[in-house]
């Protein structure tokens, strides 16, 4: 199978390796690979903070219309609420113990939640009145999904099966058998496939008219916690305890990419209702949205103070949702594409006179938080790492916020060397945005050495604050 991972490991160690006075004495530190944080991306604020529980918000799910955001609680409490308002419409004592997931039907009405008591019950979304409650598994209910006609509902425990229920009369309709705890399932569009995924990190793809098992996969080293379909069902994404997300076709089993950002596990992964983007909840408090054909990280969004247990898009995909740990719901607006428009840049030569145009920031409170951006950023865009005859040196200069808006070569005499034009196009490829007028920036001295290894230090060294 192929894949494409988007946490390069390269055989060449880089650096980043300063020497200056901090503070009155002096230092020197080297960051390997493996210290090195992800790359710097787009931080935002939700536009509303729903409180009301008093436990983890495991599970969250937003009606078809739009109109109405439901959550599930760890102390088996159910919230119905206005999703434009923030309105809490309804508190239901839905379970006896935590509940673990939450899913609404295609025309709107039915409301299903799987809880930690075993059960699974039905709701009136509308009124929140209780339908009917499901028994039958011997262990706690991770997951519930329903297929897009409403007459079936799927369902994933820690029992180690999948049970599919008659949706009008409660029995069960068909038992899939799994090798472990299943801790997710999602159902395609088309209804014709069930995705599930495992405590062990396995993902079985049936086919749910027959009940027939069409693709076992050793998907993750570790326990899959979320499985979802994109719209066009042409993937599968999969959010793991091992800190990844995969995106797998369906149909063939392969491994199409492997998503890498998070630093700690991925608890929920959801489709924009365009495609065009995948959201990832994680233990590590952010939610990340990347793009599914090329596995580009397009933004992170930070705010919740504690995991993020569940993540979902709103029909028009313009709205995330988010639950937490914190005992809060977030509720975030996105953009419905997964790329906005980027302004003209400046010529080169106009960004080598940037440096000296632009007023110069000296003393930043958090110039090694920036110099760890600037590495970043150019150790991920350096995808070849090569020697050279000399070490190439080039000013840098950035902005308070990581983005890098001019640079220029300090050994002019080599500038028709080959490698020296690589770089001068590996750096134009980083410039993203024009300088605001009169916008302060940082200068950093950035060294390709002769023997592959990339420096990056403050050019006029840390300074202490005065």
């Amino acid at each position: 199978m192929m894949s494409k991972i988007f946490s390069r490991k390269v055989s060449v160690v880089f650096a980043i390796t300063t020497i200056a006075t901090v503070f009155g004495f002096s230092w020197s530190t080297s960051l390997s690979q493996s210290q090195i944080l992800a790359p710097a991306s787009i931080s935002s604020k939700s536009s509303r903070t729903l409180k009301g529980h008093s436990a983890w918000v495991y599970a969250i799910a937003i009606s078809p219309d739009g109109k109405t955001l439901t959550s599930g609680s760890y102390n088996g409490i159910i919230k119905i609420w206005n999703l434009h308002t923030g309105e809490l419409l309804h508190s239901i004592n839905g379970h006896s113990d935590a509940v673990e997931s939450l899913a609404i039907s295609s025309n709107g009405h039915i409301l299903a939640s799987g809880g930690w008591d075993h059960r699974i019950k039905l709701w009136n979304l509308e009124t929140g009145e209780l339908i009917r409650t499901f028994s039958g598994h011997a262990d706690d209910v991770e997951s519930v999904a329903f297929t897009p006609d409403g007459k079936i509902l799927a369902s994933g425990s820690w029992d180690q099966t999948v049970k599919l229920w008659n949706v009008q009369t409660g029995e069960v309709i068909r038992t899939l058998n799994q090798n472990g705890t299943v801790r997710s399932v999602a159902i395609s569009p088309d209804g014709q496939l069930l995705a599930c995924g495992t405590e062990d990190g396995q993902m079985m793809i049936w086919q749910l008219k027959t009940g027939k098992l069409k693709t076992p996969l050793a998907a993750h080293d570790k326990a899959i916690w979320s499985v979802a379909f994109s719209p066009d069902g042409k993937q599968i994404a999969t959010g793991s305890y091992d800190r990844t997300i995969k995106l797998w076709n369906p149909e063939t089993g392969e491994l199409l990419h492997t998503l890498v950002g998070h630093n700690n596990a991925v608890w929920s992964v959801a489709f924009s209702p365009d495609g065009q983007s995948i959201a990832s909840g994680s233990y590590d408090r952010t939610i990340k949205l990347w793009n599914p054909e090329t596995g580009e990280l397009l933004r992170t969004l930070s705010g919740h103070n504690k995991g993020v247990w569940s993540v979902t898009f709103n029909p028009l995909g313009n709205t995330l949702a988010s639950g937490s740990a914190d005992e809060t719901i977030k509720i975030w607006q996105v953009s419905s594409h997964s790329k906005a428009a980027t302004p003209s840049l400046p010529s080169v030569s106009e960004l080598e006179a940037l440096l000296f145009t632009q007023p110069e920031m000296i003393n930043s409170k958090d110039l090694y938080s920036l110099t760890r951006k600037v590495y970043d950023q150019i150790h991920e865009a350096w995808q070849q790492p090569d020697q050279s005859e000399e070490n190439l040196v080039y000013r840098v200069g950035v902005a308070g916020d990581g983005a890098i808006l001019a640079y220029k070569s300090v050994k002019p005499d080599v500038s028709n060397s080959t490698l020296v034009t690589a770089k001068n196009d590996l750096l134009y490829k980083l410039v993203k945005r024009p300088a605001a007028t009169g916008e302060p920036i940082v200068h950093f001295q950035v060294v390709f050495t002769k023997q592959g290894i990339l420096e990056v230090t403050p050019w006029r060294g840390y300074r202490r604050l005065s």
